[in-house]
């Protein structure tokens, strides 16, 4: 038996959690959500994932902020999920880190699944 690929989601947006866990349980994926930074940051000390879905304006700890912390091991694969930023400006700011892919709200939930399999296959290599 194969062991359930567990994401944390960091969005803010409650409807949004709600629709993205129901739809990637569907699909075989173990979900955790963090609706703040905070939240965010102490789950990522606790416990290891095999994605990051991270959504850049909320509260408390700012999306970079979470995707550049320091003293966290990141070679977790992230997408960026973002309402207001655009892709050239997020990836601009983070070099370095391991984004895989970006996408602008709204997003079709077939293009999400794709990406989440995709990143996570990469990072399976």
């Amino acid at each position: 038996m194969t062991k359930k690929k567990k994401i944390l989601i960091i969005e803010d947006e409650s409807t949004i959690n709600t629709l993205l866990k129901e739809f990637l349980e569907g699909n075989g994926f173990e979900i955790d959500i963090a609706e703040e930074g905070k939240v965010a940051v102490e789950l990522l000390k606790r416990k290891d994932y095999d994605l990051l879905i991270v959504d850049m304006l909320l509260p408390g700890e700012h999306g970079l902020d979470i995707i550049k912390m320091k003293g966290h091991n990141f070679i977790t694969p992230i997408i960026i999920v973002s309402g207001i930023y655009d892709e050239r400006e997020v990836l601009d700011k983070i070099k370095d880190s391991n984004v895989k892919f970006f996408l602008k709200k709204p997003f079709d939930l077939k293009d999400l699944l794709s990406k989440v399999n995709s990143a996570i296959d990469t990072d399976q290599i």
